[in-house]
């Protein structure tokens, strides 16, 4: 199954925090179901990984809000503890837009709403953005 997009905006589990993931699925099962959003899984990748590897049947639920961006940033902020650098990094990859662009003919969001979205300075994000452009 497909990643969507916007869950692809985080890093995935990796390491000894997936192998703790792993053994906790298989534990104790799932807890929540996977979210799914135009046939692909919005949130709980790292959760269907970890079913896979325990041998776990994953369960599965259709997404119903108005604003999956809001949703995955929201669920995956309380999860994960990122320092700021991190959350720059995750709102120039929502961060889309170029200085003077048509919204509505580029898919993203203005570096304004990424940079509140994750709290984070605008200045920030366009820094973080200019390192996944051209590098350090």
């Amino acid at each position: 199954m497909k990643f969507h997009p916007l869950a692809n905006i985080f890093p995935l589990v990796e390491g000894p925090d997936f192998d703790e993931l792993v053994a906790d699925i298989r534990e104790h099962g799932l807890h929540g179901p996977i979210v799914l959003h135009e046939g692909m899984i919005l949130d709980g990748r790292n959760r269907l990984r970890a079913c896979i590897a325990a041998g776990i049947e994953p369960t599965f639920t259709a997404y119903t809000g108005d604003d999956p961006v809001a949703y995955v940033i929201s669920l995956n902020l309380r999860r994960r503890h990122l320092d700021e650098s991190q959350r720059a990094m995750v709102a120039a990859k929502l961060a889309k837009l170029r200085d003077g662009q048509r919204a509505d003919l580029v898919e993203g969001l203005p570096i304004g709403r990424a940079s509140a979205l994750l709290n984070v300075g605008e200045r920030t994000v366009a820094r973080a953005r200019e390192v996944q452009e051209h590098g350090a």
